[in-house]
């Protein structure tokens, strides 16, 4: 926690990111003290759009917690024994030389933005008057919002199984500003910590963020920097939506169908991507970024793809999926599918990831975007919950995205293991580089997952696949 407190304090105490037209452009650093900056509008905005910066990076949402270091734990990809991240696709947690070391860099950034996220929150408080109560409500909706998306998705990794076992001590849910050790908290108490910081941001939000009246989804529909591409913050329906995937995550499906019909509901705020806009010669929109309730942005997006998923990388490094395994199995010979045939290209003897290349026009914002809760997952959501009570209601979310994707729809004579298999595949052709496999087979507690590296066959997996654990900068301290 100590490494955490200096990098926090760099971070927030001593250096802000400034923005200008758009705050995704990332300026040349100003110096200021914190009470300079939480003096003003539009300082305290900078604050927070630091922290939403920071969620960008490859440590955290830009590459780890998306396409590389948990989908490697999903076994998306062929990994031999070769291959440099060899040890992550065996689960060897504590290897010294790289696994051990993108845990503590997972586990140290995901705490030192919580803990930024507390700063802000108090400075707030402290210069209370200087934002307007719209702002106000806004910013500190976020805030709340963000601290609980980073602890879930800490406790998703870092914790138990949720679904066998509640009541262990898993992770420390920090919401004060301090230089105390926190405890660790059984997992139920911090899902109601979770829960808790959702539901005030989503009555902050409720009366404060444009997106509730269909405003701000696009840039420059409303002046303010903060109020215009609310798709890239957390927004009202964002948090709607967390909350539908963290009740999931606690096995309360009454509530979280209530907030995934909630979104549903807005579905022409998210349209579906256009087949043929996802398919166009010259930038395609390859991330289905109209669909995305909240996105982050990695400005080295490009880079990442030629480091990892480029044809041309070495063995070593490139990370592709087994080709039988994707086309046969994941996609199941549709070739229709515009998720296989937009976002994979035959260019060796196996296809490569190209959903993250870069496109042509280097000024368009979606250029860097990352999903990190889009609208179908909300369909997928509603399916599992319905699947038991009503599988016929719960086929008809699904076939609703089968549709968009350009597949046949599914039988409505249905039984609940089937929409539970169904569900399943599609969490596998839908967030291929987006992260989200691997938490739901932790959730589902799924004893055996597909083996990456063969055409067929599967691996057993227990807790100590599916449980990180805590990193040495964490437990040395307590």
């Amino acid at each position: 926690m100590k490494k955490i407190l200096k990098l926090t304090l760099l971070s927030m105490g001593i250096f802000i990111t400034s923005s200008c037209n758009n705050w995704l452009e990332v300026q040349p650093e100003t110096k200021f003290t914190e009470n300079q900056v939480f003096s003003s509008v539009n300082g305290t905005a900078s604050a927070l759009n630091s922290i939403y910066i920071k969620l960008g990076d490859n440590k955290l949402y830009g590459a780890n917690l998306t396409s590389t270091f948990v989908e490697i734990l999903a076994q998306r990809y062929k990994i031999s024994s070769v291959h440099n991240k060899y040890q992550y696709v065996q689960y060897n947690y504590t290897d010294p030389d790289n696994v051990s070391k993108d845990v503590d860099v997972i586990w140290t950034n995901l705490y030192a933005n919580i803990l930024s996220i507390n700063n802000f929150l108090d400075k707030i408080a402290i210069n209370k008057g200087v934002l307007n109560g719209k702002t106000d409500s806004l910013f500190r909706g976020e805030a709340h919002a963000l601290r609980a998306m980073l602890h879930l998705d800490a406790l998703r990794l870092f914790g138990p199984i949720y679904s066998v076992d509640s009541t262990s001590a898993a992770i420390p849910y920090i919401d004060k500003v301090g230089n105390s050790v926190s405890p660790l908290l059984p997992a139920n108490q911090v899902m109601s910590h979770v829960l808790a910081d959702l539901s005030t941001a989503e009555g902050l939000l409720s009366t404060a963020d444009p997106i509730v009246t269909g405003q701000g989804i696009k840039a420059g529909t409303t002046p303010d920097n903060y109020n215009y591409n609310r798709q890239y913050r957390l927004n009202y329906y964002a948090v709607k939506g967390l909350k539908a995937r963290a009740n999931l995550y606690r096995g309360n499906k009454a509530a979280a169908l209530v907030d995934a019909k909630a979104v549903i509901d807005k579905q022409s705020y998210f349209p579906w991507v256009i087949a043929a806009e996802a398919a166009a010669s010259i930038n395609p929109n390859r991330i289905f970024t109209t669909e995305v309730l909240f996105g982050t942005s990695n400005n080295k997006l490009p880079d990442l793809h030629k480091s990892f998923f480029n044809a041309e990388v070495f063995d070593q490094t490139l990370l592709a999926p087994e080709n039988t395994r994707l086309q046969s199995g994941v996609f199941e010979n549709n070739t229709n599918d515009i998720r296989f045939s937009n976002q994979w290209k035959q260019t060796r003897e196996f296809k490569t990831f190209v959903k993250y290349a870069d496109i042509a026009d280097n000024l368009r914002e979606s250029r860097y975007m990352i999903s990190l809760l889009r609208m179908s997952e909300m369909y997928y959501i509603a399916a599992e919950c319905l699947a038991a009570t009503s599988p016929a209601m719960a086929v008809d979310y699904l076939n609703i995205v089968r549709s968009k994707r350009g597949l046949d729809p599914l039988s409505n004579s249905i039984t609940e293991s089937a929409v539970m298999t169904e569900v399943q595949k599609e969490y596998k052709k839908e967030f291929f580089g987006e992260g989200q496999l691997f938490f739901m087979f932790k959730r589902l507690n799924l004893p055996t997952i597909e083996n990456g590296v063969q055409a067929t066959g599967v691996i057993n997996m227990t807790k100590a696949q599916y449980v990180l654990p805590l990193p040495l900068s964490e437990t040395q301290y307590r």
